[in-house]
């Protein structure tokens, strides 16, 4: 059975960080000294983060919790620190605390979503989900709708899926992801030409988030119609890209069939 790309790697690089930008909720048992301490650490975990060096990220949030323990902005941000390093209970039990503080706080609404895609609990992923759809002055709406899709294609829930990832791509034609599973949700619905279009358009779009999946499938696209000479470019490109990727034993397996 062919494998999906790993949906830790795309919701890692998807969580909504943004920490430099934001203020820090109020804390009111916490001195002014201690605020700009915790907001010190929370910059340098952001930074840690940025640089995928999410060890040292996680330290810096533990440290900014530790000083600043019931900051919704910290638990969020610590519970993606647990995320990135696939300590899912923790990250949920962190950004759950987020939302106890404030509920309100749509990212840390969406990034549970996230990680609950991540634990198989789609239903409760999508009651998320549109309760952030429901604050209409939340602006990326994109990542609304591309993890909806998400859940539902996990769900086996093609159509509607295909149809999330389309108003995803409505409103930011360059989200990788949406375009990739856009393309993924077509070729699930065996309509190959459709999705050799999307998944082609996903490589270009994916390029920096090394996304192998994109060449994989559209690989495959591109074998259902015939298309041979694409399909064996696809996996030579990607067997150079990504010579470690999970997919490269059913690529050499298709190289050996289309020669």
């Amino acid at each position: 059975m062919l494998l999906l790309c790993s949906m830790k790697a795309l919701s890692v690089i998807l969580l909504s960080i943004l920490l430099s930008s934001c203020a820090l909720f109020n804390d009111g048992q916490i001195t002014p000294q201690e605020k700009r301490k915790a907001a010190l650490h929370l910059k340098i975990g952001t930074a840690h983060y940025g640089n995928g060096k999410y060890h040292s990220a996680l330290k810096e949030f533990m440290t900014a919790n530790e000083v600043s323990p019931n900051d919704p902005l910290i638990l969020n941000n610590l519970g993606i620190g647990y995320f990135a390093l696939n300590r899912l209970p923790l990250s949920e039990k962190y950004i759950n605390k987020a939302l106890s503080i404030n509920p309100k706080y749509t990212d840390a609404r969406i990034n549970l979503a996230k990680v609950q895609i991540e634990l198989g609990l789609y239903g409760e992923a999508l009651r998320n989900l549109k309760l952030a759809e429901n604050d209409l002055t939340y602006s990326a709406v994109d990542n609304i709708h591309y993890h909806t899709g998400l859940a539902l294609f996990k769900m086996k829930q093609f159509q509607p899926a295909e149809e999330r990832f389309k108003l995803a791509l409505n409103k930011n034609p360059n989200h990788c992801y949406a375009m990739f599973f856009y393309g993924r949700s077509l070729f699930e619905k065996r309509d190959y030409r459709a999705a050799s279009e999307s998944l082609d358009n996903s490589i270009g779009l994916c390029e920096k988030f090394k996304v192998d999946g994109a060449h994989f499938y559209s690989a495959l696209s591109h074998y259902k119609i015939n298309n041979l000479n694409t399909s064996s470019s696809r996996l030579q490109e990607l067997l150079e890209l990504y010579p470690k990727t999970h997919f490269a034993k059913d690529a050499k397996e298709m190289l050996k069939m289309l020669k």
